[in-house]
């Protein structure tokens, strides 16, 4: 936790009536947007009233600026019915508690139904076996690298903006997939198991799924936003 001030942003978010004027902020530790600016994941926390104005903003899809270190601020929106989980952290020396809350997107909770399957990391095994699990495919995890290799080269793997996180949407169907699989069956470039066995997919926890990720910085196309 040394310096962990100079890695985090702040999520801030300004409005201006005749009668009033509210500009509040919290500290963001990790977001992930489409290059048109439209948040899939957001991650802040603070004091409760401080949360609470960015959490009200958050659902009214009201544009959201976003700056870390060394960086330009940027602006997001999240479409409409965000799902927020809410938490708490205990900081030493401190009696209040700060509250925490990360916002995301329907087409994260409906992972895989519009079109888009998104995954935490741009890693064959970890891409594949989310592709299964989100999509139903009957399929074996000795199949991930061939089934990557295909999706890379017709450029159905887009990485998104973010910071402090490496998620990528891959833009497919699951009529997409079965077909691709099909494909690798019948050319004998996706071989099935030697015995009638369940396939049994390794679980990647949560913890273990973003540690260590980099960020990926800003593209040309955002900077139109900012």
């Amino acid at each position: 936790m040394k310096n962990a001030h100079e890695r985090l942003g702040q999520v801030s978010f300004t409005k201006h009536t005749q009668t009033s004027s509210t500009n509040v902020s919290c500290h963001c530790d990790r977001y992930a947007s489409t290059a048109d600016g439209e948040l899939d994941i957001l991650s802040f926390f603070g004091n409760d009233a401080e949360v609470a104005a960015i959490h009200a903003a958050v659902f009214k899809s009201d544009r959201l600026g976003i700056r870390f270190p060394q960086e330009k601020e940027h602006f997001f929106t999240f479409e409409k019915d965000p799902v927020c989980y809410r938490s708490a952290i205990q900081m030493p020396g401190m009696k209040t508690k700060l509250r925490h809350l990360v916002a995301i997107s329907q087409k994260i909770i409906q992972n895989g139904t519009l079109g888009a399957v998104y995954c935490l990391a741009n890693e064959p095994h970890m891409v594949w076996n989310t592709l299964v699990h989100s999509l139903g495919l009957p399929a074996s995890p000795e199949w991930a690298e061939w089934i990557y290799d295909h999706l890379m080269a017709d450029e159905k793997i887009m990485p998104l903006v973010s910071h402090g996180l490496s998620m990528i949407a891959v833009e497919t169907t699951r009529e997409e997939m079965l077909r691709l699989i099909k494909h690798g069956v019948e050319g004998w470039h996706l071989p099935f198991p030697e015995t009638n066995c369940l396939n049994n997919f390794p679980r990647v926890p949560m913890r273990d799924a973003i540690k260590g990720l980099t960020s990926i910085s800003v593209t040309p196309e955002l900077a139109a936003y900012a």
